[in-house]
């Protein structure tokens, strides 16, 4: 165990997503990083979010045929809720931390500079642990009280949150921060996304910036993804609609409800989009690296696409966007002269050679 005259690298503090993906990522990259958390590991996606609620969701799509009386359905949805934290815990265990390379413990709430400018927390043994950054993982609601981070020179919005950069550093310059404690969205994979951020730049003295365009998806039946502009307003933007109506794996699942739209601007580039139906969640990640890439209706569109899908509805959007474009005076007069050029070359091809 990592004691006051043991320096770490990286002192990781909070267990939730964050937490662990930034004490992960830190051991990659080959620093000492001791993780610490006040009660279980894993944060609410594990115990009370993502992982029961989207089991819940299946358990109760399961339960539109179930026979039996509604209190023998529920208990048999609360033993898939605990048999699903079960498969999934494993992975955010403190065990799986140590295997990792990295010390995992639970300490307690309090932390100070030490005099030093190093962090030295104590965030219950009695045992004290200094490290030279510090990532701080908590909710947001009480991160502020019991770490005491105003103490530490962390800057906090009227609401508790901590502010942070583009960086994810904090205002003071040995603490960065990610996942629920800060200003940004409270959802899963933005906190493992930001972490990973967080600890590149603190433990290897990096400036990398993290992304800003964040998909994001409502499980209700159907579902709803979507990732940046989602309306076209007053903007002089464009819109791409394809309802899944004419989705042939929609007709095929006879789930036809729902729409893929894409938000267009100057030069086809893809600012966002909604795309509503079955499984909806599961098609964002192509739109967002459309988005973050800056790519066009026709980048979208050049690429190929398995048939038959629900994704099949948000390509055809970009190929019928691409299709205006060369309806355009521009491009018909473009095409027109490249189809008569194109004839004159095969024609001159096929004259037979002259005889000497």
């Amino acid at each position: 165990m990592h004691r006051i005259d043991d320096i770490v690298d990286l002192l990781v503090v909070g267990g939730g997503t964050a937490g662990i993906v930034g004490a992960r990522t830190a051991a990659k990259l080959g620093a000492k990083v001791l993780p610490a958390e006040r009660s279980r590991t894993g944060g609410d996606c594990l115990w009370t979010g993502c992982v029961p609620s989207k089991t819940l969701l299946s358990a109760a799509a399961a339960g539109a045929h179930h026979d039996g009386t509604n209190a023998e359905y529920f208990a048999v949805a609360r033993r898939r809720v605990a048999a699903a934290i079960t498969a999934v815990e494993p992975d955010d265990a403190p065990e799986t931390l140590r295997a990792a390379c990295v010390e995992a413990h639970t300490v307690g709430p309090t932390a100070d500079t030490g005099g030093s400018g190093s962090v030295v927390v104590s965030t219950s043994d009695g045992a004290s642990y200094r490290a030279d950054v510090l990532l701080s993982h908590c909710r947001k609601d009480t991160a502020h009280r019991r770490l005491g981070l105003q103490g530490l020179g962390v800057d906090l919005d009227e609401d508790g949150h901590v502010l942070v950069s583009a960086a994810m550093r904090t205002s003071a310059s040995t603490i960065w921060a990610a996942g629920d404690v800060t200003t940004h969205a409270d959802l899963t994979h933005v906190a493992g996304a930001y972490a990973s951020t967080a600890v590149s730049n603190a433990v290897l003295g990096l400036r990398r910036s993290i992304s800003l365009t964040v998909p994001r998806v409502t499980y209700t039946s159907p579902e709803v993804a979507a990732v940046g502009v989602t309306s076209v307003g007053g903007r002089g933007l464009r819109e791409s609609v394809v309802q899944h109506s004419h989705a042939d794996r929609a007709i095929t699942e006879g789930q036809e409800e729902g729409f893929s739209r894409l938000i267009i601007g100057r030069g086809g580039r893809i600012l966002g989009g909604t795309i509503v139906g079955p499984r909806a969640g599961e098609s964002p990640a192509e739109l967002t690296l459309a988005v973050q890439r800056k790519l066009s209706t026709t980048d979208l569109a050049a690429v190929i696409h398995p048939y038959p899908t629900y994704n099949d509805a948000l390509w055809n959007a970009a190929l019928a966007d691409a299709r205006t474009a060369l309806e355009s005076r521009p491009a018909m007069i473009a095409l027109s002269l490249l189809i008569r050029l194109t004839r004159r070359r095969v024609t001159r091809r096929r004259q037979p050679p002259a005889v000497g």
